[in-house]
């Protein structure tokens, strides 16, 4: 009776992978994309190169020889663009995932979601495909329809996989299922580790990033159609006594048939029953009104949302920001830059994402107030972002240690701890309505901080360290802010709005941590 961790658990996960995969490979595959030494740098005859050292295909430059900072081990790329073209192409998947999700707060609600994603998932797989071999025809306005409608498509993610896990696990399933299957995007990320080396290699190059998390994603779309259903109760792969014990834990009418068909008749009858469950369109007798004019003015949902954005504010931080950083001021290799942003934060999230929700699960099986726990959460989550502050100030000897770069992210990892916070919110605030309260935040939390953290890199530009000063204080003064709003304000009660019955015993304690 656990075929439902192997597909509601483990496919969601793989959908999760593929998808960070193909939301993230531009920031990493423009390393080797772009020909920065033809248009950043000054030419060949006025490089100073560091110490003497003669690098084949590359150049370094001396930016501060007092402190012996270095610039950065660039190799030419095919692509002769700008810092302000490297931070558009960063930014438009945001906005194209802007519009996909607010198209799937209204789409889920006519549509099944197991056509939907499926499709959604294989067509932004297939654009992804297609990436390389345009680009190299069209330029960079090719490249960001792609990205834009590569995010318009992945949007569709975020606001469905809260509710696969909310209807096809028991309640007290939720909390570490939720994690489990969170940790999909570390994974995803992580696959960049080896993102240098492919770059620079003959067989591979940069357009491997675009082939195979496409492929991947292909792939992960045609499973999802196969083996997932909106209703559980209606999977032809899981048995009568898994659904029975679904059934009751929701409280929903569940009858198992009584008649035992033989062996033939019986696969006839769930072929019958699979192509129904094909169905596009929803019946709509059954849908609820969403209230969303009282949603969006909530001010327990603002502030939730609030933290949320600041939550996700870290991610580009840890990773664009941070490997800019490390090869244009610190002159780190692609290879080296791109290890360091991926795997020390990622296993780290993972880790320390599923401590933090034991540990808040331990804290509420002791009777700590619901409200204490989430602001802890965003406490801690607030603290993890000083570390980026403290960065460009120090001396580039003790940054050329890669144990300081590990350290800081580590740090930085800290942050998992706020999805005690605004996510837990969600929940508490409106049962009924969490998936288009979950897509609202996400809306914002997914497109917000990856529109303004390319925009303030071009803004505050990236050559020296004062100007990553601005950089950097200006994102951790963003998150700093945002979760301390949250802290001071949030209210622990559900909303007058939602139809379902109120839990008087909301303000002071709640079944899991991160429901």
């Amino acid at each position: 009776m656990r075929n439902r961790f192997w597909l509601a658990c483990l496919v969601p996960f793989l959908c999760l992978v593929s998808v960070t995969m193909i939301r993230n490979n531009i920031a990493y595959a423009l390393d080797g994309m772009i020909n920065h030494t033809a248009v950043d740098w000054p030419p060949p005859g006025q490089r100073k190169h560091f110490h003497g050292i003669d690098h084949v295909d590359t150049c370094v430059m001396v930016l501060n020889e007092s402190d012996g900072c270095h610039g950065p081990t660039i190799q030419d790329g095919p692509f002769p663009w700008n810092n302000s073209i490297e931070a558009l192409l960063n930014m438009i998947i945001a906005i194209g995932s802007l519009i996909g999700t607010l198209v799937t707060l209204i789409v889920y609600d006519y549509i099944n979601m197991r056509f939907v994603f499926s499709l959604c998932l294989a067509y932004a797989g297939f654009l992804n495909i297609i990436t390389p071999p345009i680009a190299k025809e069209g330029g960079y306005y090719s490249v960001l329809i792609l990205r834009f409608f590569t995010g318009f498509y992945s949007a569709i993610l975020n606001p469905a996989v809260p509710m696969i896990v909310q209807h096809w696990f028991l309640e007290k399933e939720q909390c570490r299922t939720n994690v489990l299957v969170w940790l999909g995007p570390r994974l995803g990320k992580m696959f960049f580790i080896a993102s240098g080396y492919m770059i620079v290699s003959p067989g591979l190059g940069w357009e491997f990033l675009f082939y195979l998390p496409g492929c991947i994603c292909i792939l992960c779309g045609a499973i999802f159609f196969i083996v997932i259903t909106d209703d559980p109760l209606d999977n032809l792969f899981l048995s009568y006594d898994e659904k029975k014990l679904i059934a009751e834990d929701k409280n929903w009418d569940f009858h198992p048939p009584t008649i035992q068909y033989k062996t033939k008749l019986k696969m006839r009858s769930q072929l019958r029953k699979y192509r129904r469950n094909i169905q596009i369109m929803k019946n709509r007798d059954s849908k609820i009104k969403t209230p969303w004019f009282k949603i969006l003015t909530d001010p327990d949902f603002i502030l939730a949302t609030i933290q949320t954005t600041v939550q996700a504010w870290q991610s580009p931080v840890m990773t664009l920001m941070m490997k800019k950083y490390l090869l244009e001021i610190h002159g780190y290799s692609i290879s080296n830059a791109a290890l360091m942003v991926t795997a020390p934060p990622d296993i780290s999230l993972m880790i320390l994402g599923y401590l933090s929700a034991w540990a808040g699960d331990i804290a509420l099986n002791l009777d700590v107030p619901a409200h204490i726990v989430r602001r802890a959460g965003a406490v801690i989550c607030s603290l993890s972002s000083l570390p980026y502050l403290i960065l460009p100030f120090l001396p580039c000897y003790i940054v050329s240690y890669k144990a300081t770069v590990v350290g800081i992210q580590i740090l930085g990892s800290f942050s998992s701890a706020g999805s005690l916070a605004g996510y837990t919110t969600f929940r508490e605030l409106s049962p009924t309505f969490t998936r288009q309260l979950f897509g609202l935040a996400s809306l914002v939390s997914n497109t917000v901080p990856y529109i303004m953290v390319p925009l303030f890199m071009g803004w505050f530009k990236t050559s020296t360290r004062d100007q990553w000063i601005g950089n950097f204080g200006t994102n951790v003064a963003i998150m700093f802010i945002g979760n301390w709003l949250y802290v001071l304000f949030i209210h622990t009660k559900q909303a007058s709005w939602d139809p379902a019955e109120s839990d008087s015993s909301t303000d002071s304690n709640t079944r899991s941590s991160t429901d």
